[in-house]
């Protein structure tokens, strides 16, 4: 939120309309959200093409286990990997330790990059990812 409101501060408008049942868009924030998406994809395509000229491979470290498939990622994987020809995906196995509270968020930067499985309100209520 203090982000968001600097921003607006140093846009001098307002980007969006605040009331008690939620926000939405100011007819300002519609327009700079526009350009604010073209720009986020310019900086992924520069991304992009910049790991394309360079002959370093990029490791993605994906966390699963037998309790998170990992399944239906693997099938997105194998259609949008062609084109990316510099990244490498390796697969992490999940601890399978019961006993450790929210032990995969733990991993999170430390041993995977990303996680794949389903987590309920149940699993994530006390975990505080930074």
């Amino acid at each position: 939120m203090k982000q968001i409101n600097k921003l607006e501060q140093e846009l001098g408008v307002a980007l969006f309309t605040r009331t008690s049942t939620g926000v939405t868009l100011t007819p300002a924030g519609k327009g700079f959200k526009g350009y604010a998406e073209q720009i986020v994809n310019l900086v992924n395509q520069a991304l992009v093409a910049s790991h394309q000229c360079s002959s370093q491979r990029q490791v993605i470290r994906l966390g699963t286990s037998l309790m998170h498939p990992s399944a239906p990622f693997m099938a997105t994987w194998n259609q949008i990997k062609a084109a990316l020809p510099n990244y490498q995906l390796t697969v992490t196995q999940l601890s399978g330790e019961a006993a450790s509270s929210n032990r995969e968020y733990a991993m999170l930067g430390q041993e995977c990059d990303i996680m794949i499985g389903t987590f309920d309100q149940a699993t994530t209520r006390q975990s505080r990812i930074s």
